[in-house]
């Protein structure tokens, strides 16, 4: 008797999942987390990277008009760096969308982590690929936020010119992986 009783349960929970699965395909939930807290790390497009058109459909599209990347020593921006100093890095979007996310990372010639970063208000750091990432917080990827800030470290030894790499996501906040445009 127990096994029969034990049989039915089985039965009648496998058949469960297989009408919640059929519900979520039919409603277009999504079984992945999405990502208004970060990204996964290597989104940024560096050497052996890509971007977030990994998660998001379309092709990643040229983002000098878009992104306004500045790194400066508090008061005025730079274009080079003292090693071992501290400087305040932003971005923002020219456009300013309703939703939206980025990822950066900053590396060396040997395409290396160079030097290191620190979170703020509207920023997290993440790391993998012996790299380091800063990422949107849920908090700041909205247009309320009109700019991400981190701090980043330069290395604390001349290791030649840096390069920041920037991956942003004007989002169109469907919740789908579609209608985005990646930068």
């Amino acid at each position: 008797m127990n096994k029969k009783l034990f049989t039915f349960f089985a039965l009648a929970a496998t058949g469960a999942l297989i009408s919640f699965k059929s519900l979520d395909l039919q409603q277009g939930f999504h079984k992945a987390p999405l990502n208004s807290n970060s990204s996964p790390a290597g989104r940024t497009g560096a050497p052996g990277e890509s971007t977030c058109t990994s998660c998001h459909n379309g092709t990643a599209q040229n983002g000098a008009t878009e992104n306004v990347f500045v790194i400066s020593d508090g008061a005025n921006p730079v274009t080079a760096y003292t090693p071992g100093t501290t400087y305040t890095v932003s971005l923002g979007m020219a456009s300013n969308p309703a939703k939206k996310g980025f990822q950066s990372t900053a590396l060396s010639p040997q395409n290396t982590m160079a030097g290191t970063f620190a979170s703020a208000a509207t920023t997290t750091i993440s790391t993998g690929n012996n790299r380091q990432y800063a990422n949107h917080r849920a908090s700041s990827n909205t247009s309320s936020t009109a700019a991400w800030t981190w701090s980043w470290t330069a290395p604390s030894t001349n290791v030649g010119n840096v390069t920041f790499y920037v991956a942003s996501n004007k989002a169109n906040g469907n919740n789908n992986d579609n209608g985005d445009v990646i930068y």
